[in-house]
């Protein structure tokens, strides 16, 4: 067993001699495991499997490093947004260590021994297959899998309720702390933007506010409440806007509760390009009222990101940008530039889903106003905050009629324009 000195000098250097020591024992321990837990030949194992029997050796001898999390295990749509059916093998090591651990306590006791005898003791005749899984545990691999990541995706959905760090207001909508910040900007850019803009402090509450009346009206309690505060950083950059995470600070005794580590709290920061804002500027002819229309939009856009629901990151792109265009589009933002036009497809995201998803559920069908955006995408987004994305989640929300597909209803949007 060869291990590297230099990196237990890293890991004691970062956190201490005892978590270096452990660390070697653990990685000890994986190497004996991966070693002498050899399936026999033409047993066709999993390689997932074999380096997660390693880790589950390692997180029950209590050696676990800090970073090993139990976490869902979501993945990522294709371009087509297919449902998938995930090989719970397929990231191997703590993944499969913690679903093995979860079986062993809420499904089968003593799993790995089982698995052992049938796989890799020359007594043994057994080669690996899903039915051989079910076998030994009384439970098919698929149904055990999806069983461990709801009762994970619970724990998630839990821990967020329990942070709550954001207070409500009379409307029952959460009420964030905001922050601008202009110092990386040049004074000329920084006066052009307060020309448009004269309290980005007021702005940024202002959108928030929109996005969060237009995902949740009617339906409060969904909103996101584990969110500390949206920041607004103003800079020079090419294209337009982004948000991202932040660490929000800390800022009295009523923010300790709940507060990450160095002071601070999980949050999100909206960045706005000046160089965006002077090119529209000039489009416009200086007409700062355009600009400020222009910019509104932007910003409404942007705070949807903030507080809209992601299905732990698995939702797609073109969702993710079409609902927040959505937003925008109702709340009567849309530029100029934008038209319902044919061609293209669903999943182009931005104003072409928007018009897609305003035209699954008109306001005229009393499911929405022209400020909100419809009680099926609200259901829609609020499903998304508990379980990942898939296209037949998609399509149960949004009541695709029976016998159609996304596809089918684009097709009959199309005819439509």
């Amino acid at each position: 067993i060869r291990l590297s000195a230099a990196y237990l000098r890293d890991v004691e250097r970062a956190d201490g001699s005892a978590r270096s020591q452990a660390e070697l024992e653990g990685l000890v321990v994986f190497a004996l495991v991966s070693t002498l837990w050899r399936p026999r030949p033409g047993t066709d194992v999993p390689g997932g499997l074999v380096s997660g029997v390693a880790d589950y050796a390692r997180l029950r001898a209590g050696l676990a490093p800090p970073h090993w999390t139990r976490s869902p295990s979501i993945p990522s749509p294709d371009d087509d947004d297919n449902d998938h059916d995930h090989d719970p093998w397929a990231s191997g090591f703590s993944t499969v260590a913690f679903f093995l651990d979860w079986v062993d306590t809420h499904v089968c006791r003593d799993v790995v021994p089982a698995l052992t005898a049938a796989l890799v003791l020359a007594s043994g005749s057994s080669q690996w297959s899903p039915a051989l899984w079910e076998a030994i545990t009384g439970v098919p691999l698929a149904a055990a899998w999806t069983a461990y990541q709801q009762d994970l995706l619970a724990d998630v959905a839990a821990q967020r309720r329990a942070l709550h760090m954001s207070p409500v207001g009379p409307d029952g909508l959460p009420v964030y702390e905001y922050s601008a910040d202009m110092a990386a900007v040049d004074p000329a850019a920084a006066a052009r933007f307060r020309l448009a803009i004269p309290d980005p402090v007021a702005w940024l509450a202002e959108a928030t506010a929109g996005a969060l009346r237009a995902l949740y009206a009617g339906r409060e309690a969904d909103a996101p409440r584990h969110i500390a505060g949206v920041r607004l950083v103003v800079r020079d950059f090419d294209g337009v806007a982004h948000t991202v995470d932040a660490a929000i600070p800390v800022h009295g005794a009523a923010g300790a509760a709940g507060a990450a580590g160095n002071g601070t709290r999980p949050g999100k920061a909206i960045h706005v390009s000046v160089r965006y804002m002077a090119s529209v500027f000039e489009r416009v002819g200086q007409n700062v009222e355009l600009l400020r229309g222009e910019m509104d939009g932007v910003m409404l856009h942007e705070a949807v990101h903030v507080v809209q629901h992601n299905g732990f990151g698995s939702a797609p792109g073109w969702f993710v940008e079409g609902l927040a265009d959505l937003v925008r589009l109702r709340g009567g933002l849309a530029p100029p530039h934008w038209t319902r036009q044919r061609g293209g497809r669903w999943t182009d995201g931005y104003s072409r889903t928007a018009y897609f998803l305003d035209w699954l559920e008109p306001a005229s069908a009393g499911t929405g106003t022209r400020t909100g955006i419809g009680q099926r995408v609200q259901q829609l987004n609020a499903t998304l905050a508990m379980q990942p994305w898939t296209r037949s989640l998609f399509e149960q929300q949004m009541q695709i009629p029976a016998g159609h597909t996304m596809a089918s209803m684009w097709d009959r949007f199309q005819a439509s324009l």
